[in-house]
């Protein structure tokens, strides 16, 4: 089997053939930014879905099957619920509901690619996505830097027992150190 090179040169084996020995699940809540060592998952190519389907469900499977023929180890959705992120006078509301799709589009999407050997990986807003992400069977769970100051999404989040990425882009100090709390606290 192919070994990659990291920057430093050391020799690495492919993240896919070591997350099947490891899956998110047995990291126990905890995703390492990088390991060292070939003994870990790390790194981790990551096929960011987002809403680049525009809605568009025969797109999205398309998208889904071509990434997971590619060299991506997880395949991430943006289960869209407007009321999750836009207020209801946003000029931009019907975009974002004509994003939405109907239950069990997402958890077809998602059964595809762990058919394929990959990672299905869920951002969530509020409760109706998380809930999306949990009926779709998601493997890892990720919490927008927006929502960084949200404790009670992080602490439903991390109440799954999945693993939860925070991302921190924009996120103040004062937000992450609560977001640091409310994580030891479960």
């Amino acid at each position: 089997m192919a070994r990659r090179r990291d920057r430093g040169g050391a020799r690495h084996a492919p993240a896919r053939r070591l997350r099947r020995s490891a899956r998110l699940r047995g990291l126990r809540g905890e995703l390492p930014v990088s390991a060292p060592d070939a003994a870990n998952t790390w790194p981790l190519l990551i096929a960011e879905v987002a809403n680049c389907h525009g809605g568009d469900e025969g797109y999205l499977r398309d998208l889904v099957a071509r990434l997971c023929d590619g060299a991506a180890d997880a395949v991430k959705f943006q289960p869209i619920v407007a009321d999750e992120v836009v207020s209801f006078r946003h000029p931009m509301r019907e975009v974002f509901e004509s994003l939405e799709f109907a239950d069990g589009v997402l958890a077809d999407a998602a059964a595809a690619v762990r058919s394929a050997g990959k990672i299905a990986l869920f951002d969530v807003y509020g409760p109706r996505s998380l809930a999306i992400a949990m009926a779709a069977g998601a493997e890892g769970l990720k919490i927008h830097a927006m929502d960084a100051d949200d404790a009670g999404l992080l602490g439903a989040a991390l109440g799954t027992g999945l693993p939860v990425l925070l991302s921190v882009g924009g996120a103040t100090e004062v937000e992450l150190a609560a977001a640091v709390e409310t994580a030891a606290g479960r």
